[in-house]
């Protein structure tokens, strides 16, 4: 149970930036939801953070980003 605990607090850790509001006709390639340190990994590579809240945190490939093979 100490594990799960240790992980909840490593999440906490990360600070993720502010969420990208959807211009109007903004469309992604791919998105999905993920943990804070996955986001992170994700956004750095060119990944926009799209909801950030108590329910879920979701990260969003642009199509010119995808189109490069990441």
């Amino acid at each position: 149970m100490a594990t799960k605990k240790k992980a909840k607090n490593a999440e906490a850790a990360v600070v993720l930036p502010e969420v990208t509001g959807l211009p109007m006709g903004q469309s992604y390639a791919t998105s999905k939801a993920v943990s804070a340190e996955e986001a992170m990994q994700h956004i750095a590579q060119g990944w926009v953070l799209t909801q950030n809240d108590e329910h879920m945190i979701v990260v969003a490939c642009p199509h010119d980003v995808h189109e490069g093979g990441q």
